[in-house]
Formats: C-alpha cells, sequence, structure tokens
C-alpha cells in the first residue's frame, strides 16, 4: 500500500509541475514587437492566398507596405501602441487571459475589440491567430519579434 501512495504522489507531482513549464506569462508579453512580414505572409490560409494571388501586383505592393514594419509596444500599464511604417498610429488596452491563452486588443480610436489566440509566446516571439474573422482577411496569423528597444 505504501508503494502505491508513493508512485501516485510522484505522479501528481509531475503532472502538476508539468502545465506550468507549458503557460505563459503576462511579463513575456511586454515589451516592443515587430511584424516579421516574411512568417506572416506564409502563414496565410489557403482560401486567402487564393485571393491574394489573383490580385494585381500592385496590390500585392500595397498590401506589403501596410504590413511590413509594424510595431506594437504593450506596456505593464495595460496599455497599448500599435505603429504602422506609414507614420500612422493608433493606442488602445489590451488584456491576457491566461488560461485561455487569449489576448484581447481594445483599439480607442475605434472602439472595436480584437481577440487572438496565442500560438505562442516567448521572449523573442509573439504568435497570435485572430480569432472571430469577418470577411477576407489575408493574415489572420500574425508573427511578431521582439524589438531589442
Amino acid at each position: 500500500m505504501r508503494k502505491i501512495f508513493t508512485h501516485f504522489t510522484f505522479l501528481m507531482l509531475i503532472f502538476n509541475f508539468y502545465p506550468v513549464a507549458a503557460q505563459i506569462q503576462e511579463d513575456q508579453l511586454l515589451g516592443n514587437w515587430e511584424l516579421n512580414y516574411k512568417v506572416t505572409s506564409e502563414q496565410m490560409a489557403a482560401d486567402a492566398k487564393k485571393v491574394f494571388n489573383s490580385l494585381p501586383e500592385s496590390s500585392h505592393s500595397s498590401i506589403e507596405k501596410a504590413y511590413k514594419g509594424r510595431q506594437i509596444a504593450f506596456m505593464n500599464n495595460h496599455l497599448f501602441e500599435l505603429k504602422l511604417s506609414d507614420g500612422r498610429s493608433s493606442v488602445g488596452k489590451w488584456q491576457l487571459n491566461l488560461f485561455e491563452k487569449v489576448l484581447k486588443i481594445k483599439n480607442d480610436r475605434n472602439n472595436k475589440e480584437y481577440l487572438y489566440k496565442i500560438i505562442e509566446l516567448d521572449d523573442k516571439i509573439l504568435f497570435i491567430e485572430e480569432l472571430d474573422v469577418k470577411g477576407t482577411v489575408y493574415f489572420k496569423k500574425l508573427h511578431y519579434i521582439k524589438s531589442k528597444s
């Protein structure tokens, strides 16, 4: 009986600590992130890629220009700032549901909320997928790399 109890206790310890290692932490999100356009474009869904490929080359360039160089900063006061390569920016609030691995961003400018499933988050990579997408979205999955600044 004692041997069974020892094995049971050992297994419980293993199963209790395993999820902790796989969890994300809010402080990993803090800082400046730059969109990795190459990886993001490689993650385009097949149906979106079909539409994208049917567009004229000038549209491809416009879309790339709109996304390439995009930066987002998550601050510890739960505010964020999104900067586009053309100089435009927007600010708002962010919230992270650690249990469901969902990032909620509320844009103050248009008062819209965006939900993203966190695919990967560590000290160098933020890989998210937009949830509840309506219409054709070319880049549902966004791959960011942590900036040094």
